[in-house]
């Protein structure tokens, strides 16, 4: 289980996939839980994970970080999202996004989010042909409690939502 892992051992340099996580939209419940689980995740495999702060706001200023295995220690118990999160989407600002992409030299990025997260992953797709820095695996982890993300039947937060009311 990965609550009983232990951080692998620092050998030489750090290799592997530099992977970027960014929470857009509407803070819920399980935001902080899927970030702790994709990081803790891509260190014990050899990435390198890092956290995009604030949403594409965070994303366009460069508020990007490296995240290491204690900087998430007991973000599972706590609600909102941590990392910070905006429902600013991308268009208009491809070139700042494409230029940080570049500079942290970002290989996959995992959106936690809801409508405005699909919304943001097809903006930046569409934006391929012109910008090569998205030319990488891009993936939605659907986060909201309205469960409105196309092509998905539930989301982080929607089960904890209707059982808060029930």
């Amino acid at each position: 289980m990965l609550s009983r892992l232990k951080p692998p051992p620092i050998v030489g340099e750090k290799r592997g996939w530099r992977l970027a996580v960014i929470n857009i939209g509407s803070p819920c419940c399980g935001m902080n839980a899927a970030v702790r689980s994709f990081a803790r995740n891509c260190i014990y495999s050899g990435n390198q994970p890092f956290g995009i702060h604030n949403g594409i706001d965070g994303l366009i200023n460069g508020e990007i970080r490296p995240i290491e295995w204690s900087d998430v220690a007991g973000w599972i118990v706590e609600g909102g999202s941590l990392l910070g999160t905006k429902r600013t989407l991308p268009k208009g600002k491809f070139e700042e996004i494409a230029a940080n992409f570049e500079k942290f030299k970002i290989q996959g990025l995992m959106v936690v989010g809801g409508f405005e997260a699909y919304e943001a992953v097809l903006q930046l797709e569409g934006m391929r042909d012109k910008f090569t820095q998205f030319r990488i695996p891009m993936v939605v982890l659907p986060a909201t409690i309205s469960n409105n993300v196309p092509g998905t039947d539930f989301s982080l937060g929607a089960d904890t939502a209707l059982n808060c009311i029930t």
